[in-house]
């Protein structure tokens, strides 16, 4: 009998002894961690590690599907009157129910801001070939020497700031040609060139043309027609003094220096028989999700929360982002990227707004 009552009293003492579980940490008091900025023009510093200020690093789906990155500086253990504390909310660059790459959705470059104001993320590109045979061709499309696609014409769509080449190859009991042309994605100045033949027998005489996307009067041509001419007209009239199949080369400059290249085939033959070209058309698409874009929300002195959300921001108004690097993982497990930033934006409560400039901040989001 005694030697059960000791094992029981063993058991109790175990039990009593045993600890709980620690609450999962998601913060970290690093003074690595800092966000600098000017804040209507008051010079605002919060660092981690002082004034009890953590980084907060974490990560969501928001309502519209699409993971979004999160990081918070403030004060752990506060109610009232806590400072300022800034929060950056970087979306990702797709839905949550798509596969998604953390080292696209969080890289260097400029980010725009969530003001429901933004550009498109991704470009629907529409082909379809120049050709007026009365003989039924086979048309062969390639995208980045993907799976080829068949037919007259065909849509494509495209990430900004991506270079794809896209290739026809069209054949028929007469001849085959295949041409090529790569595409600036998100580019405002992709254009299409057309060539018109004089209908003189026997003359290889052609007058070229290009329409660009956006119209505008102070585009700059470099033509180059394939057999060793050239020139600076915007619609010149090249004759060719022997058949054969050029490359018309096309460098079109704009105003602020910045060029596209597009070329155009010419089959110098009497009377031609082979065109291969096609006409390329890019529509953006709408960023109603607000793919690869930053919200900002700031909460002032008082306790009063600002964001970029439906907020005006001005022509610098965005994220950069000049280094990004995996960090520990948090107490919960969570794993983080460490990224070093620059910021300006406005945020807005509602009523009224603020100017946030010249920030510089290194943080840790959660993923």
């Amino acid at each position: 009998m005694k030697k059960y009552i000791y094992f029981l009293g063993i058991i109790f003492i175990a039990s009593a002894c045993k600890k709980e579980k620690l609450p999962e940490q998601q913060d970290f008091n690093s003074p690595e961690f800092f966000v600098k900025c000017s804040v209507d023009g008051v010079p605002v510093s919060i660092e981690a590690g002082k004034n009890d200020n953590y980084m907060f690093a974490s990560s969501k789906v928001n309502p519209d599907s699409v993971r979004v990155y999160c990081a918070e500086i403030k004060q752990k253990n506060c109610s009232n009157a806590c400072g300022y504390s800034l929060k950056f909310e970087i979306n990702d660059y797709k839905l949550s129910i798509y596969p998604s790459s953390i080292d696209t959705a969080l890289r260097s470059g400029f980010y725009q801001i969530n003001d429901s104001v933004l550009t498109p993320l991704y470009y629907r590109g529409t082909f379809f070939t120049s050709s007026s045979s009365s003989i039924t061709p086979s048309l062969n499309w390639l995208v980045n020497n993907g799976q080829p696609k068949q037919g007259n014409n065909i849509t494509y769509t495209f990430l900004k700031n991506t270079t794809p080449t896209i290739s026809l190859s069209k054949a028929d009991v007469l001849c085959s040609q295949t041409h090529s042309n790569q595409f600036k994605i998100g580019n405002d100045f992709n254009f299409n060139i057309s060539a018109y033949r004089d209908t003189t027998i026997l003359k290889r005489n052609f007058t070229f043309s290009a329409f660009p996307n956006v119209n505008s009067t102070g585009y700059t041509y470099f033509w180059e027609f394939g057999d060793g001419s050239r020139s600076q007209l915007t619609n010149p009239t090249h004759a060719y003094a022997q058949p054969g199949l050029y490359r018309v080369k096309l460098t079109l400059v704009n105003s602020l220096g910045i060029s596209e290249v597009g070329y155009y085939q010419i089959d110098a033959t009497n009377p031609t028989i082979c065109d291969g070209n096609y006409f390329a058309n890019f529509v953006g698409v709408p960023n109603k999700k607000a793919f690869s874009a930053v919200n900002v929300v700031l909460v002032d002195n008082e306790g009063k929360e600002y964001s970029t959300k439906n907020s005006n921001q001005t022509i610098n108004a965005g994220v950069e982002i000049s280094s990004v690097e995996e960090y520990k993982a948090t107490g919960g497990g969570q794993k983080t990227k460490k990224l070093k930033i620059r910021f300006n934006c406005n945020v807005f409560d509602g009523s009224k707004t603020i100017s946030i400039q010249n920030g510089e901040a290194v943080i840790a989001l959660g993923y």
